[in-house]
């Protein structure tokens, strides 16, 4: 809730609690999956190369006492980061991930306000490097939404995957369309 957040705050740990709570039932490890939820965004800093997901799951480390509890909460959280450094490997990994990118599948008008959290909180740059970066991130979750591979569970495909790359479009045309005006 600290100052600056707009998207990555108490209510996106909130729907993301809401999907878990949905698919609990298909995790092997839901107590660890709880858990990572609400440390993944704990450091949330838009400066570049920030570490957020490394700094989060350093900070859940912390907490976790049970080595192999550590161990499987840190890569929870690192698969977050969306990345081919971090895929996920296991079954809960896979929701985790699916999980903290249902917002992308989310009817127009709730992906429209994620959308504009997201550019609050990266309003320290301008809208030319904003737009250049956000279309870039945008593609390459586009890129994977045409080919079902977005969302890694069938779970996920099935709930969102049309939606998603219906949102990604729409954003990616509306910040184009801004570039071009420029």
């Amino acid at each position: 809730q600290s100052p600056g957040r707009y998207y990555h705050t108490l209510n996106h740990i909130y729907e993301c609690l809401v999907h878990f709570h949905g698919v609990k039932h298909l995790l092997l490890h839901p107590q660890l999956v709880w858990t990572a939820i609400w440390f993944h965004d704990c450091v949330y800093s838009v400066q570049p190369n920030a570490h957020n997901e490394e700094l989060s799951a350093a900070e859940a480390r912390h907490w976790v006492k049970n080595d192999l509890d550590r161990h499987t909460v840190t890569n929870l959280i690192l698969v977050t980061k969306h990345s081919d450094k971090y895929p996920p490997m296991t079954t809960d990994e896979a929701f985790m991930c699916d999980i903290d990118l249902a917002i992308l599948g989310s009817d127009p008008d709730q992906y429209a306000t994620y959308a504009a959290n997201i550019r609050e909180e990266y309003r320290i740059y301008d809208d030319a490097a904003y737009n250049l970066t956000r279309i870039a991130i945008l593609k390459g979750f586009l890129k994977k939404a045409e080919v079902d591979l977005l969302y890694y569970t069938a779970h996920f495909r099935a709930l969102y995957g049309r939606q998603a790359r219906e949102n990604l479009i729409w954003e990616i045309n509306k910040l184009e369309s801004i570039n071009i005006a420029e």
